[in-house]
C-alpha cells in the first residue's frame, strides 16, 4: 500500500510536556529490591546501593518525574520505617504484593536515586491506613527549611538542606470506587490536605481515585469534586489507567485492533473528565494527571509468573504515549510503572545481568517529542479496508512536534502485514537533512529475554532525500521516528 504523509510546521498547537513521559517505581515483586536497590557490598555494581546499570539505563531516557512507592504500597506504607540507619530498620510485611518488606530503600534511598537521575519526585501519601499528621510530618521532613526535630532527623540522614519535593499524590487506595466512598475520600483527602499545606502550602498536591478510569463509577468525579471544601482543591485531579494486552496465545489481527480501539476509547474518557470537572469547578487552575498507567495481559497468571515483553506491548505503549501528546494540555503528566523487573516494565534483571525490553526501546524513541509544539498531520492511502473489524482506525498511528527548526514525526504501524510506502511532505519548509531510527518485530509475540536480550531494539536509519520529499517505507509491527532539519522556501 502507498501512503502520503503530510506535515504544517506552521500550524502548531499544544506544547507537549517532558512530565507525560514519567515513571513509576513501586515495593512489588523486584522493582526496588534486586531491580533497583542491592545490598552496597554486593558483587552488583552500585552506587550507595543503586545498581549502576539500572541507573544508566533509566539516565539515558531522562525521566522527567518518578513517583514512589507505588500506588497500591502507598495504602500501608509508613515513612518513618525507612529513614533511620538501615541496621535499625523493622522488617515488616507488604500485603499488596505478599512479601516481606526490610525497608531499606526509604524517603532518602529514593530522593538519592532521583537526584542521581537528574529527575523530579512525586511521593505518593498514605490516605488509607496513614493519618495527616503523617503526611504533614513526611512534608516537614522532605521540605520544611527551618530547624525542628524532622529537619534534624533529615540532617542526621545526610541531608542538611531541604529537598523540596514539589508533588504529592493523595490518591485513593485501588479498591474504593464506589460511589459513596468519593464523598468520604472526599473527607479524607481535605484533611491532609489541610495538613500538608499548613507546613508548605507551595507544594502540589494530587487527588483522585485509586480505580482506573475505564472501571470507574460515571459520577465519582461529579460527586468527590462537589464535596471538597474550596480553598483545598487540589492542583491536579489525577487517575490512573489500566490497557489491556491479548496474552501470547490469543494474539491475531483482530485482538490487536481491539487494543487500540481502548485507547481511543480512553482519549473519550479523558477529555469527558475534564469537561466534568471544567463545569464544577469554572474558575480553579487544574490539571489531569495519568498517575500510573500500565499494560497488563489478559492472562493474569501469566503475568504474575512469567510475563512476555512482546512487540505487541510496546506497539500498545507507543500508541498510549502518542495519544497523551493528543490530550496535552489537558493531561500534564502520565506515569508509566512499574518501571522494571514487574509486567510490561522498560528492564529486567538477573543477578548482574540486565537487559532491556522493548518497551524501553520506545520510550527512547518518543523523548525527542518532549516539549516540542504538536504539529498539524494528515496522512492519505492509511484507511483500513470496509470489510474490516475496525474500518475507521487507520493503519497509521502519527505524531509530529516541532522544536525550534527541527521537526520530529513518529509513525506506528501495528499492522502485522501490511507494508506501507510512499512520502513524507512538509508543507511550506524544505528538509535540509534527515536521520531516523525504528523499532520493529516480525510477529507479535516477538519478546526481548536472557536467551535473546536485544532482538529488538532501535536501530539507526538512512533516509536519502527525493526532490525535497522523504520517501518512506512502514514495515508492520514497526515504529519509525525522523528528525528532519527544517529551512525556509
Amino acid at each position: 500500500m502507498s501512503v502520503t504523509i503530510r506535515c504544517w510546521p506552521a500550524l502548531t498547537s499544544q506544547r507537549i510536556p517532558a512530565s507525560l513521559h514519567g515513571l513509576s517505581i513501586a515495593h512489588a515483586g523486584q522493582c526496588i529490591y534486586d531491580g533497583i536497590r542491592v545490598e552496597e557490598d554486593a558483587a552488583i555494581p552500585n552506587r550507595k546501593g543503586i545498581r549502576l546499570d539500572v541507573l544508566a539505563a533509566l539516565t539515558h531516557l531522562r525521566i522527567p518525574v518518578i513517583s514512589w512507592p507505588g500506588r497500591s504500597f502507598s495504602r500501608e506504607y509508613h515513612w518513618k520505617h525507612g529513614v533511620c540507619r538501615k541496621e535499625q530498620r523493622r522488617l515488616t510485611t507488604n500485603a499488596s504484593a505478599q512479601q516481606l518488606e526490610p525497608n531499606t530503600f526509604g524517603t532518602e534511598d529514593f530522593l538519592y536515586f532521583c537526584r542521581e537521575l537528574g529527575t523530579v519526585p512525586c511521593l505518593q501519601v498514605n490516605t488509607h491506613t496513614g493519618r495527616p499528621q503523617e503526611a504533614r510530618d513526611w512534608v516537614e521532613y522532605c521540605n520544611f527549611p527551618g530547624c525542628s526535630t524532622l529537619a534534624e532527623l533529615r540532617s542526621q540522614a545526610g541531608s542538611a538542606k531541604p529537598h523540596n519535593v514539589p508533588f504529592w499524590d493523595l490518591a485513593a487506595a485501588p479498591f474504593n470506587s464506589s460511589p459513596y466512598f468519593a464523598t468520604h475520600y472526599a473527607e479524607r483527602y481535605c484533611s491532609f490536605a489541610a495538613a500538608m499545606k499548613a507546613i508548605a502550602p507551595d507544594i502540589h498536591l494530587w487527588a483522585g481515585p485509586g480505580t482506573p478510569l475505564q472501571e470507574l463509577p460515571k459520577n465519582w468525579f461529579a460527586d468527590f469534586v462537589q464535596s471538597i471544601v474550596p480553598t483545598l482543591l487540589p492542583q491536579a485531579f489525577t487517575t490512573p489507567c489500566r490497557l489491556s494486552v491479548p496474552a501470547p496465545e490469543d494474539c491475531n489481527q483482530n485482538s490487536s485492533c481491539q487494543s487500540y480501539v481502548q485507547i481511543h476509547e480512553l482519549e473519550d474518557k479523558i477529555k469527558a473528565l475534564h469537561g466534568l470537572l471544567r463545569y464544577y469547578q469554572p474558575e480553579h487552575d487544574f490539571s489531569l494527571t495519568v498517575n500510573d498507567w500500565r499494560l497488563s495481559e489478559d492472562n493474569l497468571i501469566q503475568e504474575l509468573t512469567e510475563p512476555r515483553r512482546t512487540i505487541q506491548a510496546a506497539l500498545l505503549g507507543a500508541s498510549f504515549l502518542h495519544s497523551m501528546h493528543r490530550l496535552a494540555p489537558l493531561v500534564s503528566s502520565a506515569l508509566f510503572g512499574p518501571a522494571i523487573n514487574v509486567g510490561q516494565c522498560l528492564a529486567v534483571t538477573q543477578g548482574e545481568r540486565i537487559y532491556l525490553t522493548p518497551l524501553y526501546h520506545i520510550f527512547d524513541i518518543m523523548r525527542p517529542h518532549r516539549e516540542g509544539r504538536l504539529v498539524a498531520v494528515k496522512s492519505s492511502g492509511t484507511e483500513l479496508p470496509a470489510e474490516s473489524l475496525q474500518p475507521s482506525r487507520p493503519l497509521l498511528d502519527i505524531c509530529a512536534s516541532l522544536t525550534k527548526k527541527k521537526l520530529y514525526l513518529t509513525v506506528i504501524n501495528a499492522s502485522q502485514t501490511e507494508t506501507l510506502e510512499g512520502y513524507v511532505d512538509i508543507r511550506d519548509a524544505t528538509i535540509s537533512s534527515a536521520s531516523g531510527r525504528m523499532v520493529k518485530g516480525s510477529k507479535l509475540t516477538d519478546e526481548n529475554n536472557w536467551e535473546n536480550p536485544s532482538l529488538i531494539n532501535a536501530k539507526r536509519l538512512r533516509p536519502l532525500l527525493d526532490n525535497e520529499k522523504l520517501p518512506c517505507s512502514f514495515p508492520p509491527l514497526s515504529v519509525t521516528a525522523f528528525s528532519l532539519s527544517l529551512s525556509a522556501r
